[in-house]
């Protein structure tokens, strides 16, 4: 049945079926990890510079926040990164990577830095350990 401009169908906001917005997550740290792998040249001793980031801000770079800034100020700006910055118990994450002179880190952030700078982990690497901890 053809409609004509003119007819204007009756109750057409019932017609039309409300969607409700599909919420935003924050990526999963290793997902991110291996965005930023893909994206910038891996550094080391430093945020990252000339198309170059540390494994944290390839993490966030690659997601199309700010390559550069500290952990603390990015956890601030952008609270689904909080996580990274809250005191936890590293030592499970650890195994089989960290040898006992390696001191402690009590954030995820400074483990995965550790691991960075020191132990020159491939942020590939870091990304299979990290998802098999669910992160």
């Amino acid at each position: 049945m053809a409609i004509s401009i003119t007819e204007v169908p009756e109750k057409v906001e019932e017609q039309v079926e409300e969607v409700a917005p599909a919420p935003i997550t924050a990526p999963r740290l290793s997902d991110a990890l291996r965005l930023g792998a893909a994206k910038f040249t891996q550094s080391f001793n430093g945020w990252g510079k000339q198309g170059a980031a540390c494994a944290m801000s390839s993490a966030w770079g690659s997601m199309g926040y700010p390559v550069g800034p500290s952990v603390g100020a990015i956890a601030r700006k952008y609270p689904e990164w909080g996580f990274l910055v809250e005191s936890i118990d590293t030592r499970p994450l650890r195994k089989g990577i960290c040898k006992r002179d390696c001191g402690e880190q009590d954030t995820l952030s400074d483990l995965i830095i550790h691991w960075n700078d020191i132990h020159k982990m491939s942020r590939e690497r870091m990304a299979d350990h990290l998802s098999g901890f669910g992160l």
